[in-house]
């Protein structure tokens, strides 16, 4: 981050955001023509994020916002375009893959096809999930954001709300959180930095 420049955000940020949008924006048009005109489309939208992303990556601020991004826009994606047919989910590969070999010169980069025995940094073990993303057996999923990686194969999920805390008075209405009581409540029953003790009520 200290030495990105804008330019070097924007850049990356314009290949992979924009360059997903004004694909997806273009193919979404089309399908909606086809679905309003009684030619109800079977499609499928696959995009591609990684964990630099969905988990987080020291000196990748620029593509893992990028490809967080990808993922948000997917899921939200999938909400509006399932009406006309569409379902749009996400992969998430990994791999020796050639942009892993330029910032690794210790790695031998392969194709795919040059393995000769089961590797699991081999790229082409993520096709599968491709595959099955666009046949007629991935109907009834959409809004999801699939890893596969060697042999491991999972569903990340999505961002979503943990344990509620609510703030009241001492006579149990609510009230507005007072900020010092903040991370008492936080530490105690979410971070588990401290030990609730005797405070078993997780009253503000």
């Amino acid at each position: 981050m200290f030495s990105m420049t804008p330019e070097d955000f924007d850049t990356v940020v314009k290949v992979h955001l924009y360059g997903t949008f004004n694909t997806m924006h273009h193919a979404s048009k089309y399908w909606r023509v086809e679905s309003k005109e009684g030619r109800q489309p079977s499609a499928s939208i696959i995009n591609t994020v990684s964990s630099a992303g969905l988990q987080g990556q020291a000196s990748q601020i620029n593509y893992g916002a990028a490809k967080a991004g990808i993922a948000a826009m997917t899921i939200i994606a999938s909400l509006e375009l399932v009406r006309y047919g569409v379902r749009a989910n996400c992969i998430g590969p990994g791999g020796f893959t050639r942009m892993v070999g330029q910032a690794r010169s210790d790695i031998e980069i392969k194709n795919p096809e040059e393995y000769t025995e089961f590797n699991p940094m081999n790229p082409g073990n993520s096709a599968p999930a491709v595959v099955w993303l666009a046949s007629d057996d991935s109907k009834p999923v959409t809004g999801q954001v699939i890893r596969l990686v060697g042999n491991s194969l999972c569903v990340y999920k999505p961002w979503e709300m943990g344990e509620e805390f609510f703030a009241t008075d001492q006579d149990g209405n609510p009230t507005q959180w007072d900020p010092t009581r903040i991370g008492h409540i936080l530490n105690r029953y979410h971070f588990h930095t401290m030990n609730p003790g005797i405070d078993a009520q997780r009253r503000a």
